[in-house]
């Protein structure tokens, strides 16, 4: 247990210092935004977990949300739609312009989103474990 608290510290710090995605690494549309978050991340600013993770648990608690995306930026959880657009705003331009999307009211941003997310498996799959990351990107993957 203390050596779990131990490592939910130091995901929650390096939050501070790079947002951490975690999304469901068994499904195929939330492996496709990894992929397409890897591709425009020129920087390497992000840090991506699953949530089959060990820990990861502990943040999908925290964070409201079980079966969704999270973005843990600077020790903040943002969820849903939220999650999409505050990571559209490291990306740079013309990804970054996503956020325009924060003009839409959050209650159907977030309806979309949920209604996407239930049948998220029936519409663009699922595979049996989760997807492993590129080797060219496999330090910035956190085993929670």
């Amino acid at each position: 247990m203390q050596q779990k608290t131990q490592r939910v510290k130091e995901i929650l710090e390096k939050s501070h210092h790079h947002p951490v995605l975690i999304y469901d690494g068994q499904c195929v549309l939330c492996n496709g935004f990894v992929q397409y978050v890897l591709k425009h991340d020129r920087d390497h600013y992000f840090l991506f977990a699953t949530l089959q993770s060990k820990s990861a648990q502990y943040f999908r608690e925290n964070a409201g949300k079980r079966d969704t995306v999270v973005l843990l930026d600077k020790g903040i959880f943002y969820t849903e739609s939220d999650a999409g657009l505050r990571a559209a705003r490291y990306l740079p331009f013309p990804h970054s312009w996503a956020q325009i999307f924060y003009i839409v009211p959050a209650l159907l941003r977030n309806g979309i989103y949920r209604m996407i997310a239930r049948n998220r498996y029936r519409w663009f799959g699922r595979e049996d474990q989760c997807i492993l990351p590129p080797p060219e990107h496999k330090s910035r993957f956190l085993d929670l």
